[in-house]
């Protein structure tokens, strides 16, 4: 029902209800206390269901009660409201919230990430030059240990070689000293076979016979 309606009601009764005395109506704010005190719910369902007979008030008070009663289911609706909107900018608030914060730490966390894949790979750079110095080293060592060896394989063939051409020469110094003799020997024992010991008296030696063999 709208207000021009109850207002249409509340004039109708008035009318009918002005034949009614005074007394009656001095008596119903009494009548009004008592049931208000012993049955609110009962006063109230009477009030709105339009009964004034049976609850014993005038149209003013049922006009009151009808008037407070929409007030208040207006205000009750309007809070209602309030409360929907306010829970609405509060959901949509907190889920803006959990929303920029889980892209904020999605972006900690990919950052996060990054640097960690970084210093993996510089570990792994680092790794490997620290072996491809170490083969380097190794390398290194081993080829100067091959170049000390032939070295040292050189220095021993040259003082074998030395020592080689050293009792080549010996040899070959004794041999000529060998034929030397031999050749004396053979001199000396012909111009004794063939002379004689009767070749002194021409005044000449052994040895100078030798010699002169010899040359």
């Amino acid at each position: 029902m709208g207000t021009g309606d109850w207002l249409k009601t509340i004039i109708s009764r008035k009318k009918k209800n002005k034949e009614r005395p005074k007394q009656d109506s001095a008596d119903q704010p009494l009548k009004l206390k008592s049931l208000s005190h012993n049955d609110p719910n009962k006063l109230l369902n009477g009030a709105l269901n339009g009964n004034s007979q049976d609850c014993g008030m005038t149209i003013e008070v049922i006009a009151a009660i009808r008037i407070q009663t929409a007030f208040r289911g207006f205000k009750a609706r309007k809070t209602l409201g309030s409360l929907r909107r306010t829970q609405k900018l509060q959901a949509f608030t907190y889920h803006n919230s959990v929303k920029k914060q889980t892209t904020n730490t999605l972006i900690h966390v990919h950052a996060w990430s990054k640097i960690q894949a970084e210093i993996r790979a510089r570990r792994a750079n680092m790794v490997a030059e620290g072996r491809i110095r170490q083969k380097k080293h190794d390398n290194q060592l081993k080829l100067e240990a091959k170049l000390h060896d032939l070295e040292q394989q050189e220095t021993l063939e040259l003082c074998i070689t030395s020592d080689k051409s050293r009792l080549e020469r010996r040899q070959r110094d004794k041999g000529g000293n060998n034929c030397q003799d031999t050749t004396k020997r053979r001199s000396f024992s012909q111009a004794r076979t063939s002379h004689g010991i009767c070749v002194l008296s021409s005044g000449l030696s052994l040895e100078e016979l030798a010699k002169e063999s010899c040359e």
